[in-house]
């Protein structure tokens, strides 16, 4: 999306010497593909970079990089084969979910530490060290990654605003000074004022049945004018609904 946007187009027109210097690619575009059949349009991704994509480089830039944090996903994994002598990786969510996704970034940022053997050759390895990797009753007797060590459940409470200890140590270890970061209130001065756009999409008659069929579980009336309220209680029937009303037949 940032690609077809013609972000980086804007971009490097406005502050490169050189524009034509940059070459700009998909991650899901990084990998060789092979063929899965007699068909010649079946092809399955690969862990290998395209051959274009092998040469050493100056700089790579990976822009939306939290999408690099599954370890193995193909494009991670072309990701960490590439070759350059330096790396800056943005993102506004750099650990989406979970602490532990920070470990494929790491590897990028620490080449000399992601070898067999080093501080960030292995993932659990890395993991133990830093988290709970107990087995629950999810996991069937696998570890499971889960909070820091030594974190409390008062840890937990604080606000993101006033992270605990334990985290600040976790990313002070393993960022340290290679983390730039910009708060949220700042950045937000920066961006022009919100408008909001209200585009109706008419439903066909097959998605409006189901989408009244769904709905109807779910709906209380109140008020002087019997207004709808819409209680949804049910993460999967909402998804649902909402691929209805925009026209994606799953139904």
């Amino acid at each position: 999306m940032v690609l077809d946007g013609g972000t980086w187009d804007e971009e490097t027109e406005r502050w490169a010497r050189d524009p034509g210097a940059f070459t700009q690619v998909a991650y899901s575009s990084l990998n060789t593909r092979v063929k899965t059949g007699a068909n010649a349009s079946a092809t399955r991704p690969t862990d290998e970079l395209k051959p274009e994509y092998r040469e050493p480089w100056d700089s790579v830039i990976l822009d939306e990089a939290h999408y690099i944090k599954g370890r193995k996903s193909h494009w991670t994994k072309a990701v960490l084969n590439l070759k350059a002598e330096q790396v800056h990786l943005g993102t506004g969510t750099p650990i989406p979910n979970w602490a532990d996704e920070l470990f494929i970034p790491l590897q990028v940022l620490h080449p000399e530490k992601a070898h067999p053997g080093g501080e960030l050759g292995s993932y659990w390895r890395w993991a133990r060290e830093w988290f709970d990797c107990s087995p629950t009753r999810w996991s069937q007797g696998m570890p499971s990654v889960g909070e820091l060590l030594a974190c409390s459940p008062a840890c937990l409470d604080r606000p993101p605003t006033d992270p605990c200890g334990h985290y600040l140590e976790f990313a002070e270890a393993n960022l340290g000074d290679l983390f730039l970061q910009r708060l949220r209130d700042d950045v937000l001065t920066d961006l022009p004022p919100l408008t909001k756009v209200i585009v109706e999409t008419p439903m066909t008659k097959a998605q409006a049945a189901a989408y009244n069929a769904l709905k109807k579980d779910f709906v209380a009336w109140a008020g002087e004018h019997g207004e709808e309220i819409v209680a949804w209680n049910e993460a999967a029937l909402n998804e649902q609904l909402i691929k209805l009303s925009v026209g994606l037949d799953v139904i």
